[in-house]
């Protein structure tokens, strides 16, 4: 049997915490060991009791509500966590309290008599906004009693997200449950380069994904796990812009397939049936008359992608507009009939700009379009709307907001800390970022990217001063300091004029 210096112990809902502290002490060289509650087996607890009796330290994670369990009559049998801990103290181990929140150890009437030692352990208060500098500390006063070993320092590691709940196996063997829209990854450092494989499982839908990854020596490599969500109005919008179009060409006698590949969220056409608030959307009255063509467009779909349609109509841009529509979310709000909004997950890029204003371009590019003014960007607008006859727009100051907020207390979007969230004058040398760079920034809790940061984004409103007229600018950009990247605050672009740091991020309104 292995083992370990350092032993953590902690409930359930303090995982992200221990998980954090793992990574952190295994990164540093010291020989810790953290496991899974639904990892364990009735004969592991015997193994996770070894662990203990070997370790130098016992971590023991406290919050409000975590030493319930021990004012239960049968509290030895019946929870855990207390038993690791009154374990501990029997064996006289090192004990290290990590107390989150405004947590505060009991008093010692408290306890049940195995465990009212703990009320009488410390250590330095703890802050997850600075946990490197707690460890510091904890090393430096001598807290920590083991040494940490630098040939069994990790030096890389794996850091997972998921834009819903699921489990993690790697090479068969369950590594995590990540919790969905958690802006803090489950860390899995890994003691050597190379080749890892991992498949994730979705409980709720039954989907899994699997994923063959390569590893370098002293990298974070950022595994972000998407799901896509079965049965939301989105998933259908790409589905009926594509009967659209067919039943646009069928109207004018125009016969063809149109190329389909990438609307990656078509999953299973055979199973849809017309949805009553998505007809009212898009066709209203004149749904009825064209619901006996569906079945036959559905199977001319299925039987063939590529195309022979009117050499006017140009495939790139049904690429684009199944792109757009793919990369949007949903943005709930109190009256999801009334006011609802789906928003791009990223700002508007160079390519989609380029295809559909009919400019020519010899690269591809991801990055944000800017150097466009208003009246740019209402054509632009103008031409998605005819083609796809949905109610594309540029978002209110309200509406953006709402978005880069997500029902979260932050003054950036998705986080407070801005090299995490966006690119700022710090990190982005002096440049607006592609796609595949902001993705590894985090996205608020919406699935929202570069909401603060990158390029500032144009809204619909206006302002009147000394008699100009002024369109208002959210987000910050790529140079601006940390003030400007907050959600709150306000930039203004003179109407008819560009920037070099200004695009543009597109809504549905509903």
């Amino acid at each position: 049997m292995e083992h370990y210096d350092i032993f953590i112990s902690y409930k359930r809902k303090s995982l992200p915490t221990a998980n954090n502290l793992y990574y952190r002490l295994t990164t540093r060289g010291y020989s810790t060991f953290f496991d899974l509650e639904e990892m364990r087996r009735d004969n592991f607890n015997v193994q996770l009791l070894n662990y203990i009796e070997n370790a130098k330290d016992v971590f023991v994670i406290l919050e409000e509500g975590s030493l319930d369990g021990c004012k239960k009559e049968n509290w030895e049998k019946e929870d855990w966590f207390c038993h690791e801990i009154a374990f501990a103290l029997e064996k006289k181990k090192n004990i290290i309290p990590i107390l989150l929140g405004d947590y505060k150890l009991p008093s010692v009437d408290f306890f049940p008599d195995k465990l009212k030692e703990l009320s009488l352990k410390h250590s330095p208060d703890f802050s997850f906004s600075f946990f490197d500098a707690y460890l510091d500390k904890l090393i430096e006063k001598k807290f920590i009693t083991s040494e940490a070993h630098i040939q069994n320092k990790a030096t890389s590691v794996f850091k997972f997200y998921s834009n819903e709940n699921c489990q993690v196996f790697k090479e068969g063997k369950l590594v995590c449950s990540l919790e969905g829209m958690s802006n803090t990854p489950y860390y899995l450092p890994v003691s050597r380069k190379g080749e890892y494989f991992f498949y994730c499982k979705n409980n709720k839908t039954e989907d899994i994904k699997a994923k063959r990854i390569t590893i370098s020596e002293n990298e974070e490599k950022i595994i972000k796990i998407r799901w896509l969500q079965k049965g939301v109005i989105i998933k259908q919008l790409v589905f009926f812009s594509v009967v659209l179009l067919f039943l646009f060409f069928l109207n004018n006698v125009i016969v063809g397939y149109v190329n389909v590949k990438n609307c990656n969220t078509l999953e299973s056409l055979n199973s849809y049936r017309p949805n009553n608030i998505v007809e009212s959307l898009f066709w209203g009255d004149q749904m009825s008359s064209h619901i006996n063509k569906i079945d036959s467009i559905q199977k001319a779909i299925e039987a063939k992608y590529d195309c022979k349609l009117n050499p006017s109509i140009s495939l790139d841009r049904l690429d684009v507009l199944c792109s757009l529509l793919n990369n949007m979310s949903f943005v709930p709000d109190y009256c999801y009939e009334c006011d609802s909004i789906y928003v791009c997950k990223f700002e508007v890029t160079e390519t989609e700009w380029a295809s559909f204003m009919g400019i020519i371009k010899d690269y591809y590019s991801s990055a944000p379009v800017t150097d466009i003014t208003i009246f740019d960007a209402r054509q632009f607008i103008d031409s998605l709307r005819l083609y796809s006859n949905i109610n594309f727009m540029l978002p209110t100051y309200e509406d953006w907001e709402r978005a880069a907020m997500a029902n979260k207390n932050y003054l950036l979007s998705g986080g407070n800390n801005e090299d995490s969230v966006s690119w700022n004058i710090h990190n982005s040398n002096g440049r607006k970022h592609s796609i595949e760079e902001s993705d590894k920034l985090m996205p608020n809790s919406f699935d929202l990217y570069n909401m603060s940061g990158n390029v500032a984004e144009m809204c619909s409103d206006t302002i009147m001063h000394d008699a100009n007229t002024y369109n208002v600018i959210m987000g910050g950009h790529y140079n601006s300091y940390y003030e400007d990247l907050k959600i709150h605050s306000k930039d203004y672009l003179k109407v008819g004029e560009s920037a070099p740091n200004v695009g543009i991020r597109l809504i549905i309104s509903i």
